[in-house]
């Protein structure tokens, strides 16, 4: 029994460990990725007011000077401005994302998959949504209004390229992505964007990149923030996770150590003439205590092994195939949005190294130490009395 109790648990707890390492994977890099990168620059007070005449002028200069750090993966400069838009009589409301269709190309961009060549000379892209709510189609041709940076009236007509469906929610629900050049011209801002989001090679080196750029006289009086900044709430959401996989862990743990306890309890009384004799031929009262230990440690490494190689294999093959959390919520699970990101219910588990390490090596340690009682119990009983029973 203690061994199914052991075994059961560790491949419960890796299969748990496997789900929320995926879907951590997910958020991060979706924060990360197309939603806000790693790093963001932009004039200080843009984050607040979304005004749309704060915006960094010569971008080309300071696109150049991030470029130039060996930590920076991709620097995509962004535009953002809300419009009214129209396709025949009917208008609504929408945001104008204008984008660097090369630094958005690829699964971190916030194209993602949708390729690249579809917009520029006045073709859009269209959020999936916006299009779904409102007929929208490919080859119609929208009409777009706003107001320019200078105060001015913005307006131009476009063509539908195609419709993107885009994790980021801005995109998916309200977006008309086009080309930077396009909505610097729509926006009367020639040279200028509103954000700079830079997708670092490894996140480690967020703070190292963030002091270099503090120190950089062209950079000094922009606005630097790293992604935990702009999402303090997914960065409590990833630290949280390590501390419910511990609590996990834990009960796990002690459902193992009451399951061993009371299996090796069951064993000390079913050999306790057995020992009366080993201690009546002399065996000392530390050899017995090692047996039982030994036992113990046994026992559950013979559980945690074979728990640990399932629990292994479910996981990569779960991390294979993935698991479909929406077929089993219903419609109601298949889109569900948080924070601006539309999370993707299909989770690809994963484990790490250090996962299976600790699990492995917490079971064998409660082992031990849930035998401890057993063993004390065995080495106080009188041997003539042991004999007896």
């Amino acid at each position: 029994m203690a061994l199914a109790a052991i075994f059961l648990g560790i491949v419960g707890v890796l299969l748990y460990y496997g789900i929320m390492n995926g879907f951590m994977d997910i958020l991060f890099d979706l924060v990360t990725g197309p939603l806000v990168g790693h790093v963001q620059i932009h004039v200080p007070g843009w984050r607040d007011e979304r005004a749309i005449d704060l915006f960094i002028e010569d971008a080309a200069h300071v696109l150049a000077a991030i470029r130039r750090y060996e930590t920076v993966h991709q620097a995509a400069p962004r535009n953002f401005a809300p419009v009214l838009a129209a396709v025949k009589e009917d208008a609504f409301t929408a945001v104008v994302v204008g984008i660097d269709e090369a630094a958005e190309s690829g699964h971190s961009g916030l194209l993602g998959s949708a390729g690249s060549g579809q917009i520029g000379n006045h073709r859009i892209l269209v959020g999936q949504g916006l299009a779904a709510r409102l007929g929208i189609e490919v080859g119609h041709e929208m009409a777009i209004i706003g107001q320019a940076a200078d105060g001015s009236i913005a307006n131009d007509l476009y063509t539908v390229a195609g419709i993107i469906s885009s994790n980021v929610e801005i995109v998916n629900r309200n977006g008309m992505v086009m080309s930077l050049t396009d909505s610097q011209e729509l926006l009367m801002m020639p040279g200028s964007v509103h954000e700079i989001v830079i997708r670092l090679r490894r996140s480690d080196d967020v703070p190292v990149l963030l002091e270099q750029m503090a120190a950089d006289p062209l950079l000094a009086d922009m606005e630097a923030v790293s992604w935990d900044q702009v999402m303090p709430d997914i960065a409590t959401a990833l630290e949280f996770s390590y501390i419910f996989s511990l609590i996990i862990l834990v009960l796990m743990l002690v459902a193992a150590a009451a399951g061993i306890a009371n299996t090796m309890m069951m064993a000390t009384f079913e050999r306790t003439h057995e020992f009366g004799m080993l201690m009546a031929l002399g065996c000392s009262p530390k050899k017995i205590v090692s047996l039982i230990l030994c036992e113990a440690a046994i026992l559950g490494m013979v559980g945690a092994v074979v728990g640990a190689v399932l629990g292994l294999g479910l996981v990569c093959y779960a991390g294979t195939t993935g698991i479909d959390f929406a077929a089993m919520g219903g419609e109601a699970a298949r889109d569900i949005s948080s924070q601006g990101m539309i999370i993707p219910m299909i989770v690809y588990p994963r484990l790490n190294p250090s996962d299976i390490i600790i699990c492995t090596l917490a079971v064998l340690l409660t082992s031990i130490l849930a035998t401890i009682w057993p063993a004390i119990h065995a080495v106080s009983l009188e041997p003539v009395e042991a004999m007896r029973s």
